[in-house]
């Protein structure tokens, strides 16, 4: 499931919530009718435990493989499991757990996000199991077998909250037909970038596709020019534990943000070409001569646009001190998370664990990976010969040996300030809002919210 970070402040009232419980948010739920934590199956019982399972894929599209996945575990451990599928499409999961959360009918694993943004108020509240306690007692995967920072995203006080199943790796790409029908060389600094927009704007040409529309996918973007410059490990971590973003590089990459905007840079209109789908479009129809963008978009590039493609490190920013092409964004995003009472209950727990065990499975990783190209989080060796898309090899082979540095995303520390600084995103890249103004409302946003908790 591609990762789909919209705007967050979806904030349901007490009786809209109780409103929406009969409904089970819409969700599509398959299998026997579902029992909370410590319901059928207790420890002792000859019954299949009821196991209530939230997850994105359904068995039609480009989620059928994750979805034969679910069917064919259910079906090999029906006669210890009764597995009740709750298939929730998207950034509904999201609105589906506030909702259960509401009812004390949360299922008892769910696929979800990582960050703290997303995560966080779930893990402060302790209805995340810690799943460190599940690498513990499986005895088919290791934790070992996850480079350790692939757990940041589910990280909180030294403890992790999730198993991570899907990653990122973000990458630039020009259109080498239409820098060579322009005479044009690839921008390696930001004049190069202003220089070869100029010549693509009297083309008709839009130079960069990227736009933000509930801050996607220019949030990614905005991290990647940040990470130029020294010191945004520690930043990052200054915004994770005291609550700080306003700083000089923030500002400095909200100053670019606008410059490229008057410089042409972006397309004219960044709302409507934002979001994932359309400012991707932009590039695969040859309206655009650069993108930059996350693997899980790889599944919407033609074979056309593709055979014409190259990668690129990102530009050198003016004043940047770390060089662009020794460092690359990437981190988990998305991963298998356990209900902590369901995860307490002895009966439940042992399903639970064999859930994460085909979540875990080699196979599992490497069918989603050559059949979808969805990336994991956990180390396996590559067969080139087996990659449906060369390109995205090229992608994940180019980002060897390279600095994994994390994002915003991941870094904010709280859900509704991350919505704010989403939110205006769209105003900056659009133009209608200065880069101070920037600055200082997301700092505000933060204070306000350190302050309510």
């Amino acid at each position: 499931m591609a990762l789909q970070i919209k705007k967050r402040n979806i904030f349901l009232t007490f009786t809209l919530c109780f409103a929406m419980l009969g409904a089970a948010c819409g969700a599509k739920t398959n299998g026997s009718s579902a029992t909370g934590a410590g319901g059928e199956g207790a420890a002792g019982s000859s019954q299949p435990v009821t196991i209530r399972f939230a997850h994105g894929w359904s068995p039609s599209g480009d989620t059928a493989v994750g979805a034969k996945f679910v069917t064919d575990f259910a079906q090999s451990h029906k006669d210890s499991i009764n597995l009740v599928e709750e298939v929730v499409a998207g950034d509904e999961m999201l609105t589906k757990i506030k909702v259960d959360i509401a009812g004390d009918n949360l299922p008892d694993a769910w696929m979800y996000w990582g960050s703290m943004a997303d995560s966080g108020n779930l893990i402060k509240s302790g209805l995340l199991a810690d799943v460190g306690e599940y690498f513990k007692e499986s005895e088919k995967v290791n934790r070992s077998d996850y480079p350790d920072a692939m757990f940041d995203s589910f990280r909180f006080n030294g403890k992790i909250y999730g198993i991570p199943t899907e990653s990122y790796v973000g990458f630039w790409f020009c259109n080498k037909e239409l820098f060579e029908k322009y005479n044009l060389e690839y921008p390696t600094t930001y004049e190069e970038l202003l220089e070869v927009s100029k010549v693509f704007n009297e083309n008709g040409i839009v130079p960069l596709a990227m736009g933000s529309k509930a801050g996607n996918p220019a949030h990614f973007f905005f991290s990647e020019l940040f990470c130029q410059y020294a010191g945004a490990e520690e930043k990052f971590s200054e915004l994770t534990n005291d609550w700080k973003v306003d700083n000089e590089n923030f500002r400095k990459v909200a100053e670019l943000i606008a410059d490229m905007k008057k410089n042409n840079v972006f397309p004219a209109d960044t709302v409507a070409n934002g979001d994932w789908g359309p400012s991707f479009a932009l590039y695969d129809e040859g309206k655009a001569a650069m993108v930059y963008t996350m693997t899980w978009q790889l599944k919407a590039l033609s074979p056309e646009t593709e055979a014409k493609t190259v990668q690129i490190n990102a530009p050198k920013m003016p004043g940047s001190t770390v060089d662009p092409a020794s460092f690359v964004s990437s981190n988990s995003t998305y991963g298998l998370v356990f209900n902590a009472k369901s995860f307490a209950d002895p009966a439940k727990r042992k399903a639970l664990i064999e859930l994460g065990d085909m979540f875990t499975s080699n196979e599992w990783v490497e069918t989603m990976f050559y059949e979808t190209g969805t990336l994991n989080a956990k180390d396996i060796t590559i067969d080139p010969n087996k990659v449906q898309m060369p390109i995205l090899f090229s992608v994940i082979d180019n980002a060897k040996g390279k600095k994994k540095m994390s994002c915003h995303w991941l870094a904010y520390p709280d859900g509704e300030p991350f919505s704010y600084f989403m939110e205006k995103l769209d105003e900056l890249f659009a133009g209608s809002m200065s880069p101070e103004e920037f600055s200082e409302g997301c700092q505000k946003a933060l204070d306000e919210a350190k302050e309510d908790r």
